[in-house]
Formats: structure tokens, sequence, C-alpha cells
């Protein structure tokens, strides 16, 4: 009898000693997981903003591997005036937007690796027989009033023959009906647009430089400057940013 007092007592005494001894740990707080929130552009192929559920639009695309690959928590947010805009008043963490990675910007903003970098390209009629950039610039090229193709122009001829249009609709339906033989405008939007349906083709390779970077205000948000290019890097290495490019533009 007396050994099993003991025996119920010694129970007793390890129960109590483990319950002290759970009741001082410390429990660990639960990791809170940022979620950055990134503007983005709102028409294609650059992001569908009002279609965020589907995640369309080569920057999502983008933006929603490289957060997959990085478990980054992100929610992509509608521009206002402009995404430069966004970031600078500090409603958001980040932008996504087409935001060129130059001097200019890098005096507000910090950048990623360039996720893309887009140039300038000749487009024609599909029944044209021009061969190079050179030939077309001999003829008359239809631009697009006030836009980054307009100036680039200037650098591959001094005295282009040009005629300008209100919007990149109006200078495809031109080339479709023979009035000029070329346009020139943005490699992503030419490329895009035919892809989508335009009756068009390219003529040469695209040239000049634009790249694209994910900004952040200067010395700001650094953790996810790292995280995307990482990131970035990774989706390179594995093929999956070949297969989102080639979606909008091959």
């Amino acid at each position: 009898m007396n050994n099993f007092i003991k025996l119920c007592a010694f129970v007793l005494t390890a129960v109590v000693i483990l319950c002290c001894f759970c009741g001082c740990q410390k429990e660990e707080p639960a990791k809170i997981l940022k979620t950055y929130a990134i503007a983005v552009d709102t028409e294609l192929p650059f992001s569908a903003a009002s279609q965020f559920e589907g995640i369309q639009g080569v920057e999502l695309n983008l933006l929603d591997a490289i957060a997959r690959d990085q478990n980054l928590s992100y929610s992509p947010l509608n521009i206002n005036e402009s995404a430069a805009a966004d970031l600078k008043n500090k409603t958001v963490d980040a932008a996504m937007a087409m935001l060129e990675i130059n001097e200019t910007n890098k005096k507000s903003f910090d950048f990623s690796d360039a996720y893309f970098e887009d140039g300038y390209i000749f487009c024609v009629s599909k029944n044209s027989a021009a061969q190079t950039a050179e030939e077309l610039l001999k003829g008359k090229i239809g631009i697009v009033a006030n836009s980054k193709a307009e100036a680039f122009l200037y650098t591959l001829t001094s005295n282009p023959n040009t005629v300008v249009f209100d919007n990149k609709a109006d200078m495809y339906s031109a080339i479709q009906k023979n009035e000029i033989p070329a346009g020139f405008y943005e490699y992503m939007g030419v490329k895009y647009d035919i892809k989508a349906g335009v009756a068009l083709k390219t003529v040469g390779e695209k040239t000049g430089s634009i790249p694209y970077g994910l900004a952040v205000l200067k010395g700001k948000n650094k953790k996810l400057i790292t995280l995307f290019n990482q990131g970035l890097e990774n989706i390179k290495s594995s093929g999956k940013y070949d297969e989102i490019i080639d979606v909008y533009f091959k």
C-alpha cells in the first residue's frame, strides 16, 4: 500500500512539474507576412486591371510567378494618375506599370532588375515586300503623336518623312489601306496587337532599349526588391519567364 501511495505521489508530482514547465514556455508569435500593395497598369498586354482573378497581362503574370516563387504576398491596385504619382503619394509600396529604368526615374525610385526590355519596331501590311528597316526609312512612316517611338525615330534618320496619327489604331488602319507603307511603334504594343489579330507584320529587329522594372520609393522596401530579383532569376532559369512572354508576344 505504501508503495502504491509513493507511486501516486511521484506521478502527481511529475504531472505538476510538467504543467508548470509547459506553462512557462513562451508561445512563438505567428509570423506576419506583409502584403505589398503594388500599382499595376490597366490594359493589356501589360495588366488587365479589371480581371485580377484571372491574373491576365504580362506584368501581372510575371508578378504572380515571382510571388509564388518567393512566397510573396501582394495586392495589385489600379493606377490612378500614374504609378509614379501613387508611389510618391505613398498609396502603394511599389509599382509594376511600365516604369522605365532611366536616370530621371532613378532620382526618385529604386528599381529591380529589368523584367522586360522593350524597344521599337516597324510594322507593315501583310502583303508588303519590304525586307529591311533601312528601305522603310526612305518612305513615309506612320507614327503616333507624342509617343516614345516618335522621338526615337529621329535617332535613326535626321529627317524622316512622317505621317502623324492620334493613336495606333488609326496608324494601323492607314497601313492596311496602303495609305502609308509602314508604321513605327513600341515593340511590345505592335507584337501584342498582331498576336491579338491585327493584320500586320513586323520588319527588321527590335531597336532601341526601354528597360522596365519594379519600382519603389528611393530607400524604401529594399527587401521587396531583393525578393523580386531572386524570383525573377528563378523563373528565368526554370523557363517560366519565357513561357509567359511567349503568350503575349510570340
